[in-house]
């Protein structure tokens, strides 16, 4: 079995210009795609998140773009990171997360 690792796209290279409001353009952001073919037998994780960091809502809070009523809903919740762990087949994936996120996600 190979296991690969992959940096998180959520950590800026610079960390101490979050919340100096200094615009961070997309360079400034760790690579997110896996840059190998997917081989058989290999293992990653899929990881999706959302995160709700007050410094950096602030910038956005106004925006027409953002539903209101929805971040008051979810803000206090701080974020949440729904991860699994797969295993490349031959055909396709196997997902070994034991605990399914669509178990628990429908009632959020």
């Amino acid at each position: 079995m190979d296991t690969h690792d992959v940096p998180s796209a959520s950590k800026p290279a610079v960390n101490d210009m979050i919340g100096k409001g200094v615009k961070l353009d997309h360079e400034s952001y760790t690579y997110l795609r896996l840059r190998l073919p997917l081989e058989k037998g290999m293992v990653v994780t899929v990881e999706p998140g959302i995160y709700f960091s007050p410094h950096l809502i602030a910038l956005i809070r106004d925006s027409k773009h953002i539903h209101q009523e929805v971040l008051k809903q979810y803000e206090s919740v701080g974020g949440v990171r729904i991860e699994d762990v797969v295993v490349i087949t031959e055909d396709g994936y196997e997902n070994l997360t034991t605990v399914k996120s669509d178990q628990w996600t429908g009632e959020l």
